[in-house]
C-alpha cells in the first residue's frame, strides 16, 4: 500500500486524486471495513430508552441509534 493510498485511508487526502489502480486498492480496504462493522451489529439488544428492540420501529425512542 503506497502513502497515497494510506493517506486517503487516514482521511486526509482526497480520493479522486488517486489513479484508478489506487481507487480500487481502496475500496478493498473500505469493503472490509463496512463487512466488520456490519458483522459487529447485535439488533437483540434493547434501546435503554425506551425498551423497544433496535431491530423494531420505536417512534417515541427520539432517535436512540444502536451502537456495535
Amino acid at each position: 500500500m503506497n502513502n497515497a493510498v494510506e493517506a486517503v485511508l487516514a482521511g486526509v487526502a482526497s480520493y479522486d486524486d488517486l489513479t484508478e489502480a489506487e481507487q480500487a486498492e481502496v475500496r478493498v480496504v473500505w469493503e472490509a471495513r463496512d463487512a466488520e462493522a456490519i458483522a459487529r451489529l447485535d439488533f437483540t439488544r434493547v434501546c435503554p430508552g425506551c425498551g423497544v428492540g433496535y431491530d423494531q420501529v420505536a417512534p417515541g425512542c427520539r432517535g436512540h441509534v444502536p451502537r456495535g
